[in-house]
């Protein structure tokens, strides 16, 4: 009983803490969170770009906070977040002790994969919902094959419409019940094995579908939707010669940083559980195969977009390395590790072999192996918090190094170094500089003004709104006062606004995306810079760096 309510409190600290920790920033992720901000916005969910339907009904809530949606939506994340940390607790609880388990739930959410609480986009909630399939996953497994198939098949259809990478985690999930079949080999195990999964790809198809149907009226919800732009692109030859180089570079660049970050819990999962009773070396067992099946699939997935999107070539995007597809699992990682703090058992040598591969790697970033690589806050925020600092890289190196080295020679040594000294620096330490990286979008950049104050001044009537001006300005301030209806066009320095603009006609390369029209009801405009103004057009503000306009009825001109 104390083990919850103290779970309850870490929940609800968790909350507060996230709720306000961002407070006051503005806009960080000009691409996602404008499409998934805009995308909320819709009447119709049908015309979204990504089939997040589940998530983008969910935070259309946060437009009944007017100008304060983004605060309404960080908070809403932060609920998100807390919840997942009763999960987190109860899947540890199946293997770990009370104290243990507090340890990984607090764990779980002190990293720096809860500054997603910040942005608006799908991840806070995908993290949430992530640890409840989990869950289901770890602790169903007894269950009649029809009600563990439908649990898993339904959960991973709503986890795929908050982000269609869910889809994969069902995969996931089916790998592991093969491996598990390939592992029993006897009879009544294969006919379960194969019943849930047959009956999960049913369930989660049907859900698809009915998710689709209610939100859109159609059924036809999609899997990736807009992610399909990515992979439309045609390949010769030679492309497929540079896409192997960048695959294996990327490949290099993932297994660094997931040895860094967790080696221990790596070499875990391949080691088995020598000493546990007939129950618990199973359940232990059926978790190291699920971790191992999601964490190769996923990387191996992150590398093939990220090689798809780059039509074989590295540029700056693809040095990120996209770890965000896949570090919300690490808290089940963090499990593994646990696991082994009272564990009596040596390891093999291919076991220790491979330890001592995992050290050297983890070395090799004091010399500068992850350099290449360019880690950001979004995609990378473990990676990003370490590499900051050259002298915290090598600490947290050389703490992962030893954990990794003690483990191989007594397994509760190293997970103990881990989980009680490697892990919270790197957790701890990470958030911080991640953090600190965040408050920088504190101050409102002309774009964020223009866009507040538009949204305050217009209110209701903020709606079919042009914005004219640099890149920056008028996606920042589309973000605040945009809608479905709005449109951004390119501006120079110093160039008018045209008077040829004429809605419902096309125009040319300047509007964004290219080939659109300007919707025939516009009504305002907010342009940056000094520019000349058509006489149809009258100022209704104007601001050292921007000005609102209102279009005139076709025909009529403001004196």
């Amino acid at each position: 009983m104390m083990g919850w309510v103290s779970v309850g409190i870490l929940s609800f600290l968790c909350y507060l803490y996230l709720s306000n920790a961002f407070t006051g920033q503005n806009l960080h992720v000009w691409g996602d969170e404008i499409i998934y901000s805009m995308d909320t916005r819709l009447d119709d969910l049908a015309l979204a770009r990504y089939p997040n339907l589940l998530y983008l009904k969910l935070f259309s809530i946060a437009g009944m906070a007017g100008h304060g949606f983004l605060e309404l939506a960080r908070s809403m994340n932060a609920a998100l977040i807390a919840i997942s940390v009763p999960f987190v607790y109860a899947i540890s609880r199946r293997y770990c002790s009370r104290r243990l388990s507090l340890v990984v739930a607090f764990l779980s959410v002190v990293g720096p994969v809860t500054t997603y609480a910040a942005y608006f986009m799908p991840d806070a909630m995908y993290f949430s919902a992530f640890y409840v399939v989990a869950w289901c996953c770890l602790s169903f497994s007894g269950s009649r094959p029809v009600i563990y198939g439908v649990a898993i098949g339904v959960l991973c259809a709503c986890l795929a419409s908050v982000k269609p990478h869910g889809a994969l985690v069902l995969v996931a999930f089916l790998m592991m019940q093969l491996a598990l079949i390939l592992h029993q080999r006897d009879a009544p195990a294969t006919f379960k094995g194969l019943s849930v999964c047959g009956v999960s790809i049913a369930a989660f198809l049907s859900m698809h579908f009915l998710l689709g149907f209610l939100f859109t009226g159609t059924g036809s919800a999609g899997l990736i939707g807009g992610y399909s732009q990515f992979t439309s692109v045609p390949w010769g030859g030679d492309q497929f010669i540079y896409a192997a180089k960048l695959a294996m570079m990327l490949l290099q660049g993932h297994f660094t940083a997931i040895a860094l970050l967790v080696g221990v819990a790596i070499l875990g999962v391949l080691t088995t559980h020598d000493g546990a009773d007939d129950d618990r070396r199973m359940a232990l067992h059926r978790l190291r195969v699920f971790v191992a099946c999601l964490i190769v699939l996923m990387v191996l997935v992150t590398v093939a977009f990220s090689v798809r999107i780059a039509d074989g070539a590295p540029f700056a995007d693809t040095m990120r390395l996209h770890m965000r597809y896949y570090n919300l699992f690490f808290p089940l990682l963090y499990i593994v590790a646990a696991s082994y703090i009272n564990a009596e058992q040596s390891l093999s040598w291919v076991l220790r072999v491979l330890g001592t591969l995992l050290a050297m790697t983890v070395v090799t970033t004091i010399f500068g192996s992850l350099n290449r690589f360019i880690p950001t806050e979004l995609d990378a925020p473990e990676l990003r918090g370490i590499t900051v600092s050259t002298g915290l890289l090598w600490g947290a190196a050389a703490l992962s190094a030893l954990s990794i080295t003690l483990f191989m020679i007594r397994p509760k040594y190293g997970a103990r170094l881990y989980l009680f000294v490697a892990l919270p620096v790197m957790l701890m330490m990470g958030s911080i500089n991640v953090n600190e990286d965040l408050r920088g979008r504190l101050t409102d950049m002309k774009g964020d003004k223009a866009g507040k104050i538009v949204k305050t001044f217009l209110q209701d009537d903020a709606k079919h709104i042009g914005f004219f001006g640099d890149v920056v300005a008028i996606c920042q301030a589309q973000f605040y006062a945009g809608d479905s209806t709005s449109f951004l066009y390119l501006l120079g320095e110093g160039e008018p606004v045209p008077a040829t603009l004429v809605p419902g006609l096309p125009v040319d390369g300047y509007l964004i995306p290219p080939g659109k029209t300007m919707p025939p009801d516009t009504r305002w405009l907010v342009v940056f810079g000094k520019r000349p103004i058509p006489d149809n057009y009258k100022t209704v503000l104007v601001f050292p760096e921007w000005s609102l306009l209102q279009r005139s009825s076709d025909g009529v001109h403001f004196d």
